[in-house]
């Protein structure tokens, strides 16, 4: 687990920070971000307009969290067994 963080590329970690950072700004221009909403998609389907009333701090775990866990599993999978 040492070298996680060692084996990407500094060009993936760029463009996370620019992912986390794209949510959090996200975040802070949301109308009620301390209200819990039912929904969780802040993007309305018919028109794929962003829906501010929505995005809430739900939003900004799941989408900001996801790619780590996803690299997570795939460099578990890749790593080799002693």
């Amino acid at each position: 687990m040492k070298n996680f963080f060692a084996d990407i590329p500094n060009k993936w970690k760029a463009v996370y920070l620019g992912w986390v950072f794209l949510n959090f700004i996200l975040l802070i221009t949301t109308k009620k971000p301390f209200r819990f909403n039912k929904d969780f998609y802040p993007f309305d389907w018919r028109g794929l307009r962003f829906d501010s009333s929505v995005y809430d701090y739900s939003e900004f775990l799941i989408y900001s969290l996801s790619p780590i866990v996803i690299y997570l599993i795939y460099w578990l999978w890749k790593k080799k067994d002693a």
